[in-house]
């Protein structure tokens, strides 16, 4: 026969299962009820700034990889012209391609000469053999049009310092085809600046011989002559 102690311990037991019991029911049905559930908070989409892509990345495949820096080559040349020595001032540029190659124009006149002005123009290609070491050598071709005028009174000297706006009205009248290649040997002073000496000949052919040119000294044999040219790269990124 149980006492009252023991039947109320067994009503308190009984009455504390049924009230776990009822709140897992009851937790399980507001589960179920959709409509007791959290609606999904919406997000704002993270936004990444992406770098566009350049040449040599992976997105594009180009013949030259990166974009080419541009190079100008100041030159002072001392030649023969018209069987008389005098200097040559001009410049070459042009974008460099793979460090080695330069595809450009440059421009030439006559700076002095006691006899003849002349100066011209065209299209320039150059190679440098292993540009980044120290000490290199390199070669150029130029492949244009020139004009000359006499200009021999006496034996002074003739300078002509603003050749290059008469060379661009030459283009438009040329009187010579030039072909002239250059070899040279250059010196890194740094990493956008050299320096360079160098050899060329000068070949004039289209000249018209008439035999009032032929006595002042325009003629293609005359015109063609050896240089020595010394210039400075500069390069520009």
């Amino acid at each position: 026969m149980k006492t009252l102690f023991q039947k109320s311990v067994s009503l308190r037991s009984l009455l504390v299962a049924s009230f776990l019991l009822g709140t897992i029911v009851v937790s399980q049905a507001l589960a179920q009820d959709p409509s007791t559930q959290q609606q999904p908070t919406q997000t704002q989409p993270v936004q990444t700034q992406t770098t566009p892509q350049t040449f040599g990345d992976g997105g594009m495949e180009t013949l030259f990889g990166e974009k080419a820096p541009f190079v100008f080559v100041p030159t002072l040349k001392a030649t023969s012209i018209g069987d008389r020595w005098g200097t040559m001032l001009g410049v070459h540029g042009g974008a460099l391609i793979n460090k080695s190659i330069l595809v450009g124009l440059g421009t030439y006149w006559s700076l002095s000469n006691t006899a003849i002005n002349m100066g011209y123009s065209g299209l320039m290609v150059e190679y440098r053999y292993m540009p980044h070491r120290l000490l290199h050598v390199g070669g150029s071709l130029l492949v244009g049009y020139g004009g000359a005028s006499v200009t021999y009174r006496n034996n002074s000297i003739n300078f002509n310092p603003l050749g290059i706006i008469e060379n661009v009205g030459r283009l438009f009248s040329p009187q010579f085809f030039v072909l002239e290649p250059t070899a040279f040997g250059e010196v890194n002073l740094n990493s956008n600046l050299s320096a360079s000496l160098g050899a060329s000949y000068r070949f004039v052919t289209g000249m018209q011989e008439t035999l009032s040119s032929s006595t002042t000294g325009l003629t293609n044999q005359n015109l063609s002559g050896v240089a020595v040219n010394v210039g400075v790269r500069i390069r520009i990124e």
